[in-house]
């Protein structure tokens, strides 16, 4: 009887030991659920900051101060300024109404006279004096060979007394179009000219009395 019993315990056991070797040793039957994709925001690389490279050409001479000369004194009230072909400076006043020249040994001769409150001066290749003149808020031209001088346009604006209606002061030319830029101080617009007046192009409005331009390469 005891013996049985010893049998059948020992074949249980070895019963129980083939199933697991069996399982251990068998491929699993569970299959791993392939994962649902998701959407996700790509990422921007953030560029890496780059060093300037140290230049190495000609050391920037510049001077960080300059000396003054004088080179007119007590004659009229100059304002804006411009060079001649010839390189020679000009310059308008605009209380005595004038454009003058400052010639190479000192003295000053008068190109025009009569003017109503003249600023901004452009001296074009051929010699033509742009002139912007304020009280009447005209652009102006004096060929070289002219007796007298052309009204190109009469800007939009109406100067008046009231702050920051002045006419047109400062103006500037374009060379990459060859047209004028021309601030409208009573209006707070700037404008496009074409050499001649006949086309006046808007570029830009809503500025707080617009007196000077300047355009770069």
């Amino acid at each position: 009887m005891l013996a049985k019993r010893i049998g059948a315990i020992f074949v249980s056991t070895l019963f129980c030991f083939v199933l697991l070797t069996s399982c251990a040793n068998s491929p699993s039957s569970i299959t791993t659920p392939s994962p649902t994709p998701t959407r996700t925001t790509p990422i921007t690389p953030i560029a890496s900051p780059t060093l300037a490279p140290t230049p190495t050409g000609t050391p920037d001479t510049t001077p960080t101060h300059y000396t003054s000369q004088i080179l007119l004194s007590g004659v009229g009230r100059p304002d804006d300024l411009a060079f001649d072909p010839q390189g020679h400076l000009l310059f308008s006043d605009f209380y005595n109404g004038t454009i003058s020249r400052l010639n190479a040994n000192g003295s000053v001769t008068r190109i025009v006279t009569g003017l109503a409150g003249p600023e901004g001066i452009v001296v074009l290749s051929d010699g033509t004096m742009i002139i912007a003149e304020q009280r009447t808020n005209r652009i102006l031209a004096l060929a070289p060979a002219a007796k007298s001088l052309t009204v190109l346009r009469a800007l939009p604006g109406t100067p008046g007394t009231a702050p920051c209606k002045d006419g047109v002061d400062s103006i500037a030319l374009d060379a990459t179009t060859n047209t004028l830029i021309v601030p409208d101080s009573p209006t707070g617009n700037v404008y496009r000219m074409s050499l001649d007046g006949k086309q006046l192009t808007l570029i830009t409005a809503g500025i707080v009395r617009p007196v000077g331009a300047v355009v770069d390469a």
